[in-house]
């Protein structure tokens, strides 16, 4: 039973597309460099539902209070329970010490560089890593072809939790570098659509888990700038955004500034 509840938990989607009106204070998604890590900061990821929002739970795991919190639990559980253990529980730093150890770097982390190679063979994550590179441009085309956009980089900004044998955290936002740095305000739309371009092929947020452990890289951007988008490049990415458009001939790509 609990070997089938952690697969059901291995398997949850634990997407979070940051945008302004995804967030409790939209105010702080202010950013001076491009890409912007922003897990572990806490405030500007807290959902705007509040707990009411599966979300917030996940990210409560980023908080390394809250673990330490989880990790010392059995302590004073101890202490209610055998009152006389109290002084030498109370103690025993080095014992919670061993604790929070154990939690962090044993239940929560890969260990060494060899286990999480294990995790996936290199063949699977560069694939892994050319599905996201073209997700990417893809996503990026069809926002820029829907708004119009003529000028300012654009950048893709894909970060996800360092915690292993948790659900994956996958937080994605886009950045633009237009008289100065920002997130841009993204629509429901556009949520979604990132969504459904970035993880296909068969890829999920898992692969892209286990190759980031793989390389400990956490931080992924693709950049590409609205000018490098060809016409015909355009009305490919407008008639995939509208549906009722008919699209006619082969697909040519943004070429992307880098990955």
């Amino acid at each position: 039973m609990v070997e089938a509840w952690a697969v059901r938990a291995m398997s949850t989607i634990m997407i979070f597309v940051l945008t302004h009106d995804a967030v409790r204070r939209p105010k702080l998604l202010k950013t001076r460099h491009i890409p912007r890590k922003v897990i572990g900061r806490g405030i500007p990821l807290w959902p705007k539902t509040g707990l009411r929002h599966r979300l917030a739970w996940r990210l409560m795991l980023e908080w390394a209070l809250a673990r330490y919190f989880a990790a010392l639990l059995p302590f004073p559980m101890a202490i209610l329970i055998w009152p006389s253990l109290a002084l030498p529980i109370s103690a025993a730093p080095l014992l919670m010490f061993a604790a929070i150890y154990a939690v962090e770097m044993r239940v929560l982390a890969v260990p060494n560089a060899k286990a999480r190679e294990a995790l996936i063979d290199q063949a699977a994550a560069d694939r892994v890593m050319d599905v996201v590179r073209l997700g990417s441009v893809d996503a990026l085309t069809r926002i820029a072809a829907g708004r119009g956009l003529e000028e300012g980089l654009l950048h893709l900004v894909i970060e996800q939790s360092a915690l292993a044998r948790v659900p994956p955290l996958t937080i994605i936002s886009v950045q633009q570098t237009l008289d100065g740095t920002r997130f841009v305000d993204l629509d429901h739309a556009e949520q979604h659509m990132i969504q459904d371009v970035l993880f296909s092929h068969g890829l999920d947020e898992g692969d892209l888990q286990r190759t980031n452990l793989r390389e400990n890289v956490f931080l992924r951007a693709v950049e590409l700038d609205p000018r490098s988008i060809s016409a015909h490049a355009r009305l490919q990415a407008m008639a995939r955004n509208t549906p009722s458009l008919t699209q006619n001939g082969p697909e040519e790509p943004a070429r992307p500034v880098s990955a």
